[in-house]
């Protein structure tokens, strides 16, 4: 069963729902029951294809170059979607010519169980700097047994921004990297989504949304379900600001 220590920000916006307006705790654990903690296929990660993409947005390899290496890189089981998410979203990266730098995988810390930290994970692996002056902050949303409503877009968007666009990033954009399933869920489709055209919120709106979150992920822990200690490698843990959530 998979563990409730540390989840990504995708799957936390998928669990809260439809309408931002209505979210609670109680739909918010049936929904992490039904979408998260019941058996079901996977096994696989969309790393090839993020380091790929980093690759092509930097001029370090060709669209063709980067199919090829997703076909031969990674879970085998995954290599056909890592392929796929390269074939939509490598015409955008190639055309787009960035100096890129690393931010890599982060998991923040949003609460305490018993002793225990309560994170959730954000895959915002790089910056791009187009041209010197037009910073974007990439967020990969590559998933194909999903399409995120538009509210849940501005949430995860929101939370990136809240947390990694600071410091010497926080002039950046969001670039949201759609590459998922299309109306249909018959195959992929691509979307580059940026910050400045979303509803964002802002950081006691993010805290709310989180707070509902924690109290379904408690109630879950507290029977038992979902106590695997969370897989943390590859991310950099960083604690949460001083006085909120964020």
């Amino acid at each position: 069963m998979p563990g409730l220590y540390l989840v990504n920000v995708q799957d936390v916006a998928r669990f809260l729902g439809p309408e931002p307006t209505k979210v609670d705790v109680q739909a918010v654990f049936d929904r992490i029951e039904d979408l998260y903690l019941r058996p079901r296929g996977g096994g696989f990660n969309h790393d090839p294809s993020i380091r790929a993409t980093f690759d092509i947005f930097r001029g370090a390899s060709s669209v063709e170059q980067a199919i090829k290496y997703c076909e031969s890189s990674g879970n085998p089981k995954g290599r056909a979607q890592n392929t796929a998410i390269i074939r939509a979203v490598g015409q955008h990266a190639a055309s787009n010519k960035s100096v890129c730098y690393r931010i890599g995988y982060v998991a923040v810390r949003i609460a305490r169980y018993r002793g225990s930290n309560i994170h959730i994970g954000i895959k915002a692996p790089f910056v791009r700097v187009q041209n010197r002056q037009s910073a974007h902050l990439v967020i990969p949303g590559f998933r194909k047994d999903s399409r995120p409503l538009g509210w849940q877009v501005d949430f995860v968007c929101s939370v990136a921004a809240n947390q990694l666009a600071r410091d010497d990033y926080e002039a950046a954009d969001i670039e949201y990297l759609y590459a998922g399933p299309s109306g249909d869920y018959s195959s992929r489709e691509f979307r580059a989504l940026y910050g400045r055209d979303l509803s964002l919120f802002g950081a006691d709106k993010i805290d709310q949304f989180l707070q509902v979150y924690v109290e379904a992920v408690v109630k879950h822990l507290e029977r038992g379900d979902g106590t695997n200690p969370g897989k943390y490698w590859g991310y950099r843990i960083v604690d949460s600001a001083q006085g909120s959530l964020f």
